[in-house]
């Protein structure tokens, strides 16, 4: 069969999408097996080698009158033209790369690339050609030049370009120990150099780590790009032919976009995707996926892949994998997150989402190294002012002590200068101020005067509403009575839960005392700002806060001030993840409150409080509940304030909850909420919390009804008091959807779950992590109705945003990864659910309690899943031992302790234990004859 009668079959049919070729060439055969059996030999070599490239058509077997017709790879004495070949360098996508050496008119060895032997059809040489005058009109120092062009003897072109002796960036970058800095600088300098190309209407389309090689010269290591060879002109001249049919994808997989794995268009931010694989692997020293994309030879399951599969974090897959690269130690706190956001905006699948150029990305990773906000950031203003602090600590007194206390662990306390006045001044000015401030009060309380104001029901916000005018008008010429009396204001707001102007005026307070100096008052102002923060959950900016409360602490050398402050700290701390952190600022406020300070005792035992909740999230929670009820006994004993003890009963019947121990935790959480609503009222949000936590214990041990209705209650008293959008109605809608779901009504489960996601958006918008919360429970009801590709959207949602905004190792990641690994696991797609089910299991280890349910539940699916892929050995044990624990700790009314039981039977019949999955099987009938009641409120989180 001649290549005239093949060549005008495989050219038509390289316009075509992939999944229409094969049926083009059988009609356009017409029957002749022997020419359809080549056409479709030439095509799946092409398909192989322009969508999987690396996999060199000179190892195949090429159709036989091909073989007839093409040359052999040249012997190392042949030459091309004036080049003499030295020996084959590689094989690309469409061309064999060779040494050779060039003795007319200069002498010099350089890099000849020749097209492969079977792939010159028209497409292919259309291709060639454009790559030859694409690559001539590039100079620059960071790209290899290209020095000539022809055709081989036997017709085939060629050709020559710079020959680079470097080293593939990542390999060079492990081999010389390459710091973080280091290597993102080499990145950096390479995206400028494809910038330029971009710039000239070529893209690359291949940009990876053996196409960027990194060579030693008199200024240090220097990138060059190679092999333009597949790219594109982004405006191409009239007469000009696409490299590239739209359906026919061309790359490495790995830095293979969306767009390119379904033969979309492409343009510059294909190789934005591609430079954001390499960015993943130099800084965790593994690619963006789970598994290795290049060892697949199913194109499908490889394209739902990268289509599909959402990357974990750098930062998490270095640690997990246990792969980091050499050289690179782990960035503490932000650093960490501000790396992750700048890879996972470049790997992101829709373009529109991703840098919009390479000088983009080659921007924000310099900001980066300059210690400047990333654009790939929030955008908050804590953010962006915590870097502000931080780029510049060593101008920044307060920000050089922040800094002190956090790396050094130990306090450094300024001594502040003392001014001296007379006596007689400072009595004068006190007596003053006392009297016009004492004048004032009197006239704001009567406004609470029932005889006065006509009416009974005026309230303390009422009052305080008609006040605050007043205290700036009329001390406007006292700066620190009104900063005084604004501070009182700010904290009686956030006791009647009026967060949001409380923050405000403790904002407004801080600047008011930071004008006057008076650094102990803006300690206590921004640790009232830090903490009403904490209770909005907004806990970066509670961080924020709480730093710069405990530098001005220092600046005080206010011993009572500095504890607070790390109080506040370390709970923001620990409320993001970082545990450890978080209990090395309590452990040190304690040390100071005990042994430093005469600092009242209460302070130190709220401490502890605290940091027992820590204990907790590290995994030790019998530590963490023996030091709550000593706390309890020691207040029962000596009583100091109501709302220390209710806090305590608080504090109790929450990890009571989080162990499974829901039973025992009602009569503390009835307790908080009597005494709660005889001191705070029924509609106080404190109160409304409380009510949320007993209606989540009692559906925990198969109290629905009364769930639910304490729910509705609570959800009325919130409309009434508090119409409109708020953050508690969208969590008391979660708990009664997940009520309802716990009484099998799906259709009301899934009706309250999308209110709490509507309301919680209108709160904090479309990029906050406290969305997740809402779209993984939708999820799980859209996966248990049926609407498998709905709910693993609202997962992947979920997972983004948590990945973005949270630390790489958070618990609630975990959550995400774990449900998605389980839908996946439901759908038969196990392979794809391995991942995210071993990262969860691996957080969830790391994060709670080592023999809690949720690590142990999260085993039982992650030993499900290696059932599915054939590793029964490492399953079975698993999915077992799992069961007991999930039993013991959240009961048989639990609707997910069927759904265990379930997965056990299932595994030993996997395991071909028939005898024990009959037993298992019997069992499961015993304890839950109606499997399709759900007995439990503690959905996906």
């Amino acid at each position: 069969m001649t290549l005239d009668v093949i060549q005008p079959i495989l050219a038509d049919a390289l316009e075509l999408p992939l999944q229409q070729r094969r049926q083009f060439v059988r009609q356009r055969c017409a029957g002749d097996a022997d020419l359809e059996r080549e056409v479709l030999e030439l095509l799946a070599a092409d398909e192989e080698d322009l969508s999987l490239v690396d996999r060199p058509l000179v190892d195949r077997a090429p159709p036989r009158d091909a073989a007839r017709n093409e040359p052999e790879t040249p012997p190392h004495s042949e030459t091309i033209g004036p080049y003499r070949i030295l020996g084959e360098i590689g094989s690309g996508g469409m061309g064999i790369v060779y040494e050779a050496e060039q003795r007319d008119p200069v002498h010099r060895r350089v890099a000849l690339k020749l097209i492969k032997p079977g792939m010159d059809s028209r497409e292919v040489t259309r291709r060639f050609e454009m790559e030859r005058r694409l690559l001539f009109s590039l100079e620059h120092p960071d790209i290899a030049r290209a020095y000539d062009a022809g055709t081989s003897q036997s017709g085939h072109p060629y050709f020559v370009m710079e020959l680079v002796d470097g080293s593939p960036i990542d390999r060079y970058c492990d081999l010389h120990q390459l710091d973080l800095e280091q290597r993102l600088r080499l990145f950096s300098r390479a995206c400028r150099a494809v910038q330029y190309a971009h710039l000239r209407g070529v893209i690359h389309r291949d940009f990876k780590p053996s196409n960027v090689l990194i060579s030693d010269g008199e200024q240090g290591p220097a990138p060059k790009i190679i092999d333009f060879g597949i790219a594109k002109a982004l405006a191409a001249g009239p007469g000009s032919t696409s490299l590239t049919q739209h359906a026919q994808p061309i790359g490495t997989p790995e830095a293979m976009s969306p767009e390119q794995a379904e033969g979309r268009p492409v343009d510059a931010r294909t190789d934005v995707y591609s430079a954001g694989a390499l960015l993943y692997r130099l800084i965790s020293g593994t690619g963006p996926f789970s598994e290795d994309p290049s060892r697949s030879s199913d194109w499908p399951s490889l394209q739902r892949l990268i289509v599909e599969q959402t990357p974990v974090a750098p930062s998490v897959s270095s640690r997990v994998r246990g792969i980091a690269p050499a050289g690179v130690s782990p960035r503490r706190l932000e650093s960490a997150r501000e790396l992750d956001w700048i890879v996972l905006r470049a790997l992101a699948k829709e373009a529109d989402h991703r840098y919009q150029s390479m000088a983009d990305f080659a921007d924000d990773v310099e900001r980066f190294l300059r210690h400047d906000a990333v654009s790939a950031g929030p955008e908050r203003w804590s953010y962006r002012a915590r870097k502000l602090v931080r780029r510049n600590r060593v101008a920044v007194a307060t920000g050089a002590l922040a800094t002190t206390v956090l790396v050094g662990g130990s306090l450094v306390l300024a001594v502040q200068a003392v001014r001296l006045r007379t006596a007689l001044e400072v009595a004068q000015t006190e007596r003053s101020q006392a009297e016009q401030v004492t004048s004032l009060m009197s006239e704001i309380l009567a406004g609470g005067d029932p005889l006065r104001e006509g009416r009974k029901d005026v309230t303390a916000l009422e009052l305080l509403d008609r006040g605050e005018p007043r205290i700036r008008e009329e001390l406007a010429d006292q700066p620190a009575a009104r900063a005084e009396l604004l501070r009182v204001i700010a904290q009686v707001r956030r006791s009647l839960g009026d967060d949001s102007r409380a923050a405000e005026i403790y904002q407004e307070v801080a600047e008011l005392e930071g004008e006057l100096g008076n650094q102990e008052a803006v300690a206590r102002a921004l640790t009232g700002l830090a903490v009403v923060r904490e209770s909005q959950t907004r806990f970066e900016d509670s961080e924020l806060a709480a730093r710069e409360a405990l530098a001005a602490a220092c600046a005080s050398d206010e011993p009572e001030r500095i504890v607070a402050a790390m109080q506040i700290l370390g709970w923001a701390l620990a409320r993001q993840g970082f545990f450890d952190e978080g209990e090395r600022f309590l452990n040190e406020a304690i040390e100071l409150a005990q042994n430093r300070a005469p600092i009242d005792r209460h302070v130190t035992r709220d401490i502890r409080r605290t940091r027992a909740t820590v204990w907790n999230r590290l995994g030790r929670a019998d530590e963490a509940l023996a030091e709550l009820e000593a706390l309890l006994e020691a207040e029962e004993r000596q009583p100091s304030t109501p709302t220390y003890a209710i806090s305590l009963h608080s504090a109790i019947g929450a990890m009571l909850i989080d162990l499974g121990r829901s039973e025992s935790a009602l009569p503390h959480l009835e307790r908080v909420l009597e005494q709660e609503t005889d001191l705070l009222g029924s509609a106080h949000p404190q109160t409304l919390v409380s009510r949320s936590n007993i209606a989540l214990a009692a559906g925990n041990v198969g109290q629905l009804e009364r769930a639910r209705r304490m729910n509705l209650e609570s959800l009325d008293i919130l409309e009434q008091t508090t119409p409109g959008p708020h953050g508690e109605k969208a969590l008391l809608l979660n708990n009664l959807g997940l009520n309802q779901h716990g009484l099998g009504d799906l259709d009301a489960a899934e009706t309250s779950f999308r209110e709490a996601l509507r309301i919680q958006r209108a709160v904090v918008g479309d990029d906050h992590p406290n969305l997740a919360f809402h779209l993984s429970n939708l999820a799980r009801v859209l996966q248990e109705t049926g609407r498998s590709s709905q709910a693993e959207r609202h997962y992947r949602h979920a997972l983004a945003l948590r990945t973005k905004h949270l630390p790489a190792d958070h618990p609630t990641r975990a959550d995400t990864e774990v449900w998605l690994g389980a839908l996946l696991l439901e759908s038969g797609r196990p392979r794809e659910a391995l991942p995210h089910l071993e990262l969860g299991v691996s957080i969830r280890e790391a994060k709670m309690a080592p023999d809690g349910w949720q690590v142990a539940e999260a085993r039982s699916w992650l030993g499900t899943g290696l059932i599915a892929v054939g590793r029964v050995d490492e399953g079975l044990p698993l999915v077992v031992d799992a069961y007991p624990v999930i039993r013991a700790q959240r009961g048989d009314h639990w609707w997910r302790t069927p759904a265990a039981l379930q997965r056990v039977a299932n595994a030993y019949g996997a395991a071909g234990d028939e005898e024990r999955a009959r037993e298992t099987r019997a069992l499961l009938v015993q304890r839950h004859p109606d499997r399709s009641t759900r007995g439990g409120s503690h959905g996906p989180r």
